[in-house]
C-alpha cells in the first residue's frame, strides 16, 4: 500500500516540475514588443542624422514643437523641444554666426545660464537649419530588451560609472541604462564621431 502512495507522490512530485519548467521556459522565451515609435524615428530622424541630413522642417513633420533660445557661454545654443508617444525629445540646431548677431538683443537681456521661449512665426529661412544633435528621453520605462527589439543589439556596450552605454555606430547614437532600463538616447552625425580627438 505504501509503494503505491509513493508512487503518486512521484507522479505529483513529476508533475508540478513539469509544470514550472513549462512555465519557466515561456516565462524565459517571450520577445520583447519593439516600441514603434523608435522604429519609426529610426528611419524619419535617426538615419538622415547620422547622414547630416536632418533638419529643422523634418523635425517638426514628426512633431510640432518649441524653438528655445539658451543663453550660454561661451556660445548660446538653438534647441527644439517636443514630446510623441511618451518621449520627451530635444534637439540643438546648427545656427551661423548672422543668425546668432540677429538675436544679440534676445541674448543681451537674458541672465548667463537662462533659457527662452521663441513665439511666434519664425523666419522662413530657419526651418532648413541643420540638427547638430537629438536627445530622446522616454517618459515611461523602456526596458533594454524592448531597445534591443526595436534598435538591434548594439555593437558596443561600455560600463559607465552608474549603469551602461550601448553604442549603436550605424547612427552614432549613444543609449544610456541603468538597471536593464533605458534612461536616454543621444544621437549626432557620424562625422561629429570622426572629429572628436581621442
Amino acid at each position: 500500500m505504501w509503494r503505491q502512495a509513493l508512487r503518486v507522490q512521484h507522479l505529483l512530485f513529476y508533475a508540478l516540475l513539469a509544470s514550472a519548467i513549462f512555465t519557466l521556459a515561456l516565462w524565459l522565451g517571450r520577445a520583447a514588443q519593439p516600441l514603434v515609435e523608435l522604429q519609426d524615428w529610426q528611419v524619419r530622424l535617426l538615419d538622415p542624422l547620422a547622414d547630416a541630413r536632418l533638419r529643422l522642417v523634418t523635425l517638426q513633420e514628426v512633431q510640432a514643437g518649441q524653438l528655445w533660445l539658451q543663453a550660454g557661454q561661451p556660445q548660446a545654443r538653438l534647441l527644439w523641444r517636443a514630446e510623441q508617444a511618451g518621449w520627451r525629445l530635444q534637439a540643438e540646431l546648427q545656427w551661423s554666426a548672422s543668425w546668432a548677431e540677429r538675436l544679440q538683443p534676445v541674448l543681451a537681456g537674458m541672465a548667463a545660464d537662462a533659457e527662452q521661449a521663441l513665439t511666434g512665426e519664425w523666419p522662413v529661412q530657419w526651418a532648413e537649419l541643420p540638427v547638430s544633435s537629438l536627445s530622446l528621453q522616454p517618459l515611461h520605462s523602456v526596458s533594454a530588451e524592448q531597445l534591443a527589439a526595436s534598435l538591434g543589439k548594439p555593437r558596443l556596450r561600455l560600463e559607465l560609472s552608474e549603469g551602461l552605454a550601448w553604442v549603436y555606430p550605424q547612427w552614432a547614437l549613444t543609449a544610456q541604462l541603468v538597471d536593464e532600463q533605458v534612461q536616454g538616447l543621444l544621437a549626432q552625425p557620424r562625422r561629429s564621431w570622426r572629429e572628436q580627438p581621442l
